[in-house]
């Protein structure tokens, strides 16, 4: 079975396009998932339990790389963002923050209905 994420893996810095593509190329190496694209960022769903270790490794070939990973996970409150430059982390997890009850925004339910349909 496992655990399923959602990742989205920005590659920031000085980079060329030649350079960006060596680097998904190695990151699908590494992983063993084809990624999706879109410039210089990309997308994978599914268990990728050494991707810290994975793309540790492969920010010490691209120093001047900052590797912005966000994950998404199954489980509602895992939710995070790990950079990841010349083999060096930074973990910043999400937070859920709700306004507080202010009675000025209170209104009629038929009226809150309306305005939000999707809700």
């Amino acid at each position: 079975m496992g655990y399923y994420t959602s990742f989205t893996i920005s590659i920031e810095g000085s980079v060329s396009l030649q350079e960006t593509d060596e680097i998904i190329d190695d990151i699908e190496k590494i992983s063993g998932y084809v990624l999706d694209r879109s410039d210089s960022v990309c997308y994978l769903y599914g268990k990728w339990y050494e991707m810290h270790h994975d793309i540790g490794q492969i920010s010490l070939k691209y120093p001047h790389v900052l590797f912005k990973v966000e994950g998404v996970g199954e489980d509602p409150d895992d939710f995070w963002i790990k950079y990841i430059k010349g083999g060096k982390i930074q973990f910043a997890a999400g937070r859920k923050v709700f306004d507080e009850y202010n009675p000025s925004k209170m209104k009629p339910i038929m009226e809150y209905d309306k305005e939000n349909k999707c809700r």
